[in-house]
Protein backbone atom coordinates (compact mmCIF):
# COMPACT_ATOMS: atom_id res chain seq x y z
CA UNK A 1 0.00 0.00 0.00
CA UNK A 2 1.22 3.51 -0.73
CA UNK A 3 0.56 6.64 1.27
CA UNK A 4 -1.31 9.20 -0.71
CA UNK A 5 0.46 12.56 -0.71
CA UNK A 6 -1.55 15.68 0.05
CA UNK A 7 -2.56 17.95 -2.88
CA UNK A 8 -0.82 21.32 -3.22
CA UNK A 9 -1.60 22.80 -6.67
CA UNK A 10 -4.12 21.90 -9.35
CA UNK A 11 -4.96 23.99 -12.42
CA UNK A 12 -1.64 24.34 -14.26
CA UNK A 13 -0.67 20.79 -13.46
CA UNK A 14 -3.86 19.29 -14.82
CA UNK A 15 -3.08 20.95 -18.15
CA UNK A 16 0.37 19.34 -18.15
CA UNK A 17 -1.11 15.89 -17.59
CA UNK A 18 -3.83 16.46 -20.16
CA UNK A 19 -1.23 16.35 -22.89
CA UNK A 20 0.06 13.07 -21.41
CA UNK A 21 3.65 14.09 -20.84
CA UNK A 22 5.72 14.89 -17.76
CA UNK A 23 8.99 13.49 -19.00
CA UNK A 24 10.47 11.40 -21.81
CA UNK A 25 12.77 8.42 -21.56
CA UNK A 26 12.22 4.73 -21.84
CA UNK A 27 14.42 1.67 -21.62
CA UNK A 28 13.24 -1.95 -21.78
CA UNK A 29 16.37 -3.20 -20.10
CA UNK A 30 19.75 -2.33 -18.76
CA UNK A 31 22.22 -0.53 -20.97
CA UNK A 32 25.84 -1.34 -20.14
CA UNK A 33 27.95 1.77 -19.47
CA UNK A 34 29.35 3.09 -22.74
CA UNK A 35 26.67 1.35 -24.80
CA UNK A 36 24.16 4.20 -24.71
CA UNK A 37 22.55 4.94 -28.05
CA UNK A 38 21.45 8.24 -29.53
CA UNK A 39 19.27 9.14 -32.44
CA UNK A 40 20.61 11.45 -35.14
CA UNK A 41 19.13 14.42 -33.27
CA UNK A 42 21.06 13.51 -30.11
CA UNK A 43 18.10 12.22 -28.12
CA UNK A 44 18.32 8.90 -26.34
CA UNK A 45 17.30 5.92 -28.44
CA UNK A 46 15.56 2.86 -27.12
CA UNK A 47 17.95 0.00 -26.48
CA UNK A 48 17.42 -3.19 -28.45
CA UNK A 49 14.28 -5.07 -27.42
CA UNK A 50 10.54 -4.95 -27.86
CA UNK A 51 10.00 -1.78 -25.80
CA UNK A 52 7.86 -3.53 -23.22
CA UNK A 53 8.24 -4.19 -19.52
CA UNK A 54 8.82 -7.91 -18.89
CA UNK A 55 6.27 -9.70 -16.70
CA UNK A 56 6.72 -8.54 -13.08
CA UNK A 57 3.72 -9.94 -11.20
CA UNK A 58 0.09 -10.67 -12.17
CA UNK A 59 -1.03 -7.81 -9.90
CA UNK A 60 0.77 -5.18 -12.06
CA UNK A 61 1.26 -6.83 -15.45
CA UNK A 62 -2.03 -5.35 -16.75
CA UNK A 63 -1.03 -1.75 -15.94
CA UNK A 64 -0.44 0.61 -18.88
CA UNK A 65 3.17 1.19 -19.92
CA UNK A 66 5.24 4.27 -20.69
CA UNK A 67 8.59 5.19 -22.20
CA UNK A 68 10.60 7.37 -19.83
CA UNK A 69 13.66 9.41 -20.74
CA UNK A 70 16.01 10.85 -18.14
CA UNK A 71 18.54 13.47 -19.17
CA UNK A 72 21.11 15.60 -17.43
CA UNK A 73 24.87 15.91 -17.22
CA UNK A 74 25.23 12.20 -17.97
CA UNK A 75 24.06 10.63 -21.23
CA UNK A 76 20.30 10.29 -21.57
CA UNK A 77 18.81 7.07 -20.26
CA UNK A 78 15.67 5.39 -21.57
CA UNK A 79 13.53 2.88 -19.73
CA UNK A 80 10.13 1.24 -20.11
CA UNK A 81 7.94 1.32 -17.03
CA UNK A 82 4.54 0.40 -15.70
CA UNK A 83 2.33 3.47 -15.37
CA UNK A 84 0.42 4.01 -12.10
CA UNK A 85 -2.01 6.75 -13.10
CA UNK A 86 -5.15 5.77 -11.19
CA UNK A 87 -5.75 5.80 -7.42
CA UNK A 88 -5.88 1.98 -7.29
CA UNK A 89 -2.69 1.55 -9.32
CA UNK A 90 -0.87 4.20 -7.25
CA UNK A 91 -1.99 2.60 -3.99
CA UNK A 92 -0.80 -0.86 -5.07
CA UNK A 93 2.45 0.25 -6.72
CA UNK A 94 5.10 -2.46 -6.89
CA UNK A 95 3.69 -4.53 -4.02
CA UNK A 96 4.24 -8.29 -4.46
CA UNK A 97 6.86 -7.83 -7.22
CA UNK A 98 9.79 -10.11 -6.33
CA UNK A 99 12.27 -8.91 -8.95
CA UNK A 100 12.58 -5.60 -10.81
CA UNK A 101 15.15 -5.70 -13.64
CA UNK A 102 17.42 -2.72 -14.29
CA UNK A 103 15.95 -0.46 -16.96
CA UNK A 104 12.39 -1.00 -15.72
CA UNK A 105 10.29 0.53 -12.97
CA UNK A 106 7.01 2.23 -12.22
CA UNK A 107 6.01 5.82 -12.90
CA UNK A 108 3.38 7.28 -10.54
CA UNK A 109 1.50 10.19 -12.10
CA UNK A 110 -0.83 12.46 -10.12
CA UNK A 111 -3.46 14.91 -11.33
CA UNK A 112 -1.96 17.75 -9.30
CA UNK A 113 1.20 18.66 -7.47
CA UNK A 114 1.42 17.24 -3.95
CA UNK A 115 3.57 16.73 -0.90
CA UNK A 116 4.08 13.77 1.42
CA UNK A 117 5.92 10.54 0.91
CA UNK A 118 5.70 6.93 -0.17
CA UNK A 119 6.07 3.83 1.95
CA UNK A 120 7.13 0.29 1.14
CA UNK A 121 4.39 -1.76 2.83
CA UNK A 122 4.33 -5.25 1.22
CA UNK A 123 6.99 -4.19 -1.29
CA UNK A 124 9.60 -6.93 -1.53
CA UNK A 125 12.50 -5.32 -3.44
CA UNK A 126 14.69 -2.35 -2.47
CA UNK A 127 13.92 0.68 -4.64
CA UNK A 128 15.11 4.17 -5.45
CA UNK A 129 12.45 6.82 -5.95
CA UNK A 130 12.83 10.08 -7.86
CA UNK A 131 10.24 12.73 -7.00
CA UNK A 132 9.57 14.89 -10.08
CA UNK A 133 8.06 18.37 -10.40
CA UNK A 134 5.35 19.30 -12.92
CA UNK A 135 7.98 20.55 -15.39
CA UNK A 136 9.88 17.23 -15.29
CA UNK A 137 12.66 18.38 -12.95
CA UNK A 138 13.90 15.71 -10.53
CA UNK A 139 13.58 17.32 -7.10
CA UNK A 140 14.63 14.48 -4.78
CA UNK A 141 16.01 10.94 -5.00
CA UNK A 142 15.69 8.57 -2.03
CA UNK A 143 16.60 4.93 -1.38
CA UNK A 144 13.75 2.84 0.07
CA UNK A 145 13.91 -0.53 1.85
CA UNK A 146 11.30 -3.34 1.74
CA UNK A 147 8.79 -3.51 4.59
CA UNK A 148 6.53 -6.47 5.28
CA UNK A 149 5.10 -5.47 8.68
CA UNK A 150 3.92 -2.25 10.33
CA UNK A 151 5.23 0.23 11.16
CA UNK A 152 6.77 1.00 7.76
CA UNK A 153 8.96 4.05 7.20
CA UNK A 154 7.57 6.92 5.12
CA UNK A 155 10.05 8.28 2.56
CA UNK A 156 9.12 11.95 2.44
CA UNK A 157 11.13 13.99 -0.10
CA UNK A 158 10.51 17.30 1.67
CA UNK A 159 9.50 18.85 -1.68
CA UNK A 160 6.34 19.00 -3.79
CA UNK A 161 6.07 16.78 -6.85
CA UNK A 162 3.61 15.61 -9.49
CA UNK A 163 5.12 12.29 -10.46
CA UNK A 164 7.50 9.77 -8.95
CA UNK A 165 9.66 7.13 -10.61
CA UNK A 166 10.60 3.92 -8.79
CA UNK A 167 13.51 1.85 -10.10
CA UNK A 168 15.80 -0.86 -8.64
CA UNK A 169 17.83 0.53 -5.76
CA UNK A 170 21.17 1.95 -6.95
CA UNK A 171 20.12 2.30 -10.61
CA UNK A 172 20.05 6.12 -10.62
CA UNK A 173 23.62 6.25 -9.25
CA UNK A 174 24.87 3.58 -11.68
CA UNK A 175 23.62 5.52 -14.71
CA UNK A 176 24.51 8.99 -13.37
CA UNK A 177 20.99 10.42 -12.82
CA UNK A 178 20.87 13.13 -10.13
CA UNK A 179 18.64 15.76 -8.59
CA UNK A 180 18.21 18.56 -11.17
CA UNK A 181 18.11 16.19 -14.15
CA UNK A 182 14.99 16.05 -16.32
CA UNK A 183 12.36 13.33 -16.78
CA UNK A 184 9.98 13.15 -19.71
CA UNK A 185 7.58 10.36 -20.55
CA UNK A 186 5.08 9.13 -23.08
CA UNK A 187 2.43 6.44 -22.68
CA UNK A 188 3.10 3.52 -24.97
CA UNK A 189 -0.14 1.59 -24.63
CA UNK A 190 -3.21 0.96 -22.51
CA UNK A 191 -3.24 -1.68 -19.81
CA UNK A 192 -5.48 -4.71 -19.76
CA UNK A 193 -6.95 -4.25 -16.27
CA UNK A 194 -8.75 -0.94 -16.87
Amino acid sequence: MRLRPRPVLAAALAATLAVGCVGTTSDPGPVPPGDEQSDADGTAADPPGDGQVPPLHPSVDGYPEARVELSGAADAEVLHVKLADTPDHRQHGLMEVEELPDGTGMLFVFEEERTGGFWMKNTLVPLDIAYVGPDGDIRSILAMEPCTADPCEVYDPGVSYQSALEVPQGWFARVGIEVGDELTWQATGPGTDG
